[in-house]
């Protein structure tokens, strides 16, 4: 199954209205994120039993199978909706991996920082707006974005979206190990994406790409070595993952302009 039959991008929209505007307020089956931007207050008409909530904008909200009712503006004000449904295995989990941040039974969730939230929906509009060859492929990504946003806005720092989340555990076991031969392919393969997806991914994260984050973390561990161990060059060519000691050395002096031995006399060594 490809990663983006998980996450489908079923409607994406947005409203500025300073009139009463509700949604269906029957069971429905939809998962979605929205926004509800403004200065002032929204109101949420809370079902059963008629609960008003009145809730002060910006803030998040979840569009979710167990949550009823209907938005609506307080003295008028004016409010901006932003807001789009998903579907997919993956599309559901993200929704409901944000629940436990609700600040109530209203389903909303307070955030710091909305501009880049903004930003994203607004790529998603003009995307499901403007059909393009494989739109749905770039609304999933947008969808993952903007989840890694909301936790940054929440100063989170544990990730839950399951791309991210892999990503974080391999920089991990790069840093620990870099010398060992990793399968980034079969890694985008077990999380069901595409190869140059998992690499947009990364190095978005990252700031770098895969490769040269691997390479990094080679040439700290053969600096380390070579000036703070007692193995020979062959042994820490071996450990960084290197096969012939020809490919060790061009590495080094590409990277330092010197090589494995020569480095281990030097006294002192740049910081990288």
């Amino acid at each position: 199954m490809n990663y983006f039959d998980d996450i489908k991008i079923s409607f994406v929209g947005k409203a500025i209205t300073d009139v009463n505007n509700k949604i269906p307020t029957e069971p429905h089956h939809y998962y979605g994120i929205g926004m509800m931007l403004g200065k002032e207050y929204a109101c949420r008409l809370l079902v059963p039993g008629n609960i008003r909530k009145i809730i002060k904008m910006p803030f998040l909200y979840l569009i979710h199978p167990a949550m009823n009712g209907a938005w609506m503006t307080v003295n008028g004000n004016i409010r901006e909706n932003r807001w789009f449904l998903c579907e997919g295995t993956r599309g559901i989990r993200m929704v409901e991996s944000l629940i436990e941040y609700i600040s109530d039974y209203s389903y909303t969730i307070p955030l710091k920082n909305f501009s880049e939230l903004i930003a994203i929906h607004q790529k998603m509009y003009h995307l499901y707006q403007n059909p393009l060859p494989a739109k749905n492929h770039h609304l999933a990504a947008c969808a993952e974005n903007f989840m890694s946003a909301i936790y940054d806005a929440l100063n989170i720092t544990e990730i839950k979206t399951p791309i991210a989340q892999a990503i974080s555990e391999l920089i991990q076991d790069i840093t620990d190990e870099p010398g060992l031969d990793y399968d980034f392919k079969k890694i985008a393969e077990d999380l069901k994406i595409s190869y140059p997806h998992f690499r947009r991914c990364f190095a978005q994260y990252t700031q770098v790409s895969i490769h040269e984050f691997l390479l990094q973390k080679r040439y700290a561990l053969a600096v380390s070595l070579l000036k703070n161990g007692t193995e020979s060059v062959k042994e820490i060519m071996d450990r960084c993952g290197f096969h012939t000691s020809s490919d060790f050395s061009r590495f080094i002096k590409a990277r330092s302009g010197t090589t494995p031995s020569e480095l281990r006399k030097q006294p002192q060594f740049t910081e990288f």
